[in-house]
């Protein structure tokens, strides 16, 4: 997490930090490579959209993937976190993971159980694509 956030201050241009996307891939990589969940995300991110680094699709896969895997073990445990991080990718679908909007609505649904801010984030998310699944034919 405390090389993620670096990778951020070249990502963004925070604090005064001139936007370095070509930076910030290394810093992501760095985070991957020591199994952050985030940098993983942000690595994939950057291959897919070739943001300071070569567009690999492949690699995207590879690193979202991995991602995925790290939340779905987290998420099983009883992550609350991990839940929410876990119904967004679902419900947006990312990278080679595909959209499935059932499994969202379970995973915001276990995440909203827990209570705490994370909880109302998930249970609002919830409702609203409940009643979204409910409106489609």
């Amino acid at each position: 997490t405390e090389i993620y956030t670096l990778s951020r201050h070249d990502a963004l241009p925070i604090y005064g930090v001139r936007k370095d996307r070509t930076e910030a891939v290394k810093w992501f990589q760095r985070a991957a490579d020591a199994r952050d969940v985030i940098g993983e995300h942000r690595l994939a991110s950057a291959y897919l959209l070739g943001n300071g680094i070569q567009r690999d699709i492949q690699r995207a896969n590879y690193w979202y993937n991995k991602a995925y895997e790290q939340n779905l073990e987290a998420a099983q445990r009883g992550d609350a976190q991990a839940q929410l991080a876990l119904a967004t990718t679902f419900q947006l679908g990312d990278g080679a993971i595909k959209q499935d909007l059932p499994k969202a609505l379970y995973w915001y649904k276990q995440a909203a159980a827990h209570g705490g801010p994370a909880a109302e984030l998930a249970r609002a998310y919830a409702d609203g694509l409940a009643k979204q699944m409910h409106k489609s034919p």
